[in-house]
């Protein structure tokens, strides 16, 4: 939003890669790893999934892990976590790594 109004970008707040250049050219974007990630509220635990090409990590409650192959299983209801881990493990480690997590804390309203 940011680059789109031509305001200065913060850097030591803000991390990631902008997605003006994927809206306003004709080529198809570079494929790219993604996380969705849901904190904990007062009704839900905390989760966050990585897509990593065809593969989709589930993480609940930092613990549980669940792993989908997107491509043979676009419903997601065979996880793969026993047969596939090691092919997601280290891209999500590198992506983790790159992240500044912010912990939220307090009560919840």
């Amino acid at each position: 939003m940011l680059e789109l109004l031509r305001l200065p970008i913060p850097k030591d707040d803000l991390s990631g890669q902008s997605l003006v250049p994927d809206i306003f050219h004709d080529k198809q974007p570079a494929p790219r790893d993604i996380l969705i990630d849901m904190p904990a509220g007062p009704y839900n635990e905390s989760r966050r999934a990585f897509i990593h090409g065809d593969l989709k990590l589930i993480i609940s409650r930092d613990t549980h892990k669940e792993l989908y192959d997107l491509a043979a299983d676009p419903e997601e209801s065979r996880n793969v976590w026993g047969e596939k881990h090691t092919e997601i493990e280290a891209p999500y480690a590198v992506f983790k790594k790159r992240l500044k997590e912010i912990e939220v804390t307090g009560e919840y309203k």
